[in-house]
Parts: structure tokens; sequence; C-alpha cells
């Protein structure tokens, strides 16, 4: 299934190692190859974390591929991008 044809997807934010993986378009992409994940560059964000797209063909691969992401040595940390609410 191509990028296009994914059903779900999900933003995750993204803290690479340093002089590791370049939060670009390229970067993602190529990341996305190494682990089989199929990403999308979002945008950079402040303290070189990385706003990112997770696709998957159903809810089911969006942790799978979490987890596959969390094993790659490149990256730091990874969370689901989402709102905070105030207390």
């Amino acid at each position: 299934m191509s990028i296009g044809e994914m059903q779900v997807s999900q933003q995750l934010i993204v803290k690479f190692k340093p002089n590791t993986i370049a939060c670009d378009a390229a970067g993602i992409a190529h990341l996305s190859a190494v682990t089989q994940v199929p990403l999308e560059h979002v945008r950079p964000m402040s303290g070189d974390a990385c706003v990112i797209k997770q696709l998957a063909d159903n809810a089911a691969g969006l942790p799978q591929g979490q987890e596959m992401l969390k094993q790659h040595p490149a990256i730091e940390w990874l969370e689901e991008d989402r709102m905070i609410k105030a207390l």
C-alpha cells in the first residue's frame, strides 16, 4: 500500500540524537525507508525536536510503527503530538 492509500495517521514529536537524522523531508524519508514505517515530514520544533506524521492502513498499525521507531538508534524519544489542557 502506498503512502497515498493509507487510512489513518497520527502526528508525533520526535527528538533525534545529535548529528544523526535531519528534521527535513529527506531525513524523514530516509528514516521511513530504513524502519519500514510510513512517515511524512511536518515541521521542525525548537529544542531540536521534529513533528512527523505517521501513516498506517489501520489503527493497529500506529502503535506497532511507533515501537519500530523507538528501536532506531538515532531516536532519543518520541511522543504523540496532542493538545495539552491547562489545569
